[in-house]
């Protein structure tokens, strides 16, 4: 399992401790894999990141249009 320091970056795989050797703060959050990672959609008004699928920016509540193949 992946994980990353929140504070500096340091990334570690199946960390010892859940102190970040780098910085020492305290490691927490998991990292999720490729392919495990959700699709986006951008708003094309404000930039913002959606969920895949949804068709209003959580946002600015811009129409969001599907994606083209």
């Amino acid at each position: 399992m992946m994980v990353r320091c929140e504070a500096c970056g340091t990334e570690y795989e199946n960390p010892v401790s859940s102190i970040c050797d780098n910085c020492g703060m305290r490691i927490t959050r998991a990292m999720p894999k490729e392919a495990d990672k959700p699709e986006y959609s951008t708003c094309p008004g404000c930039g913002t990141r959606n969920r895949d699928g949804v068709r209003i920016c959580c946002n600015c509540g811009n129409l969001i249009r599907p994606k083209t193949v």
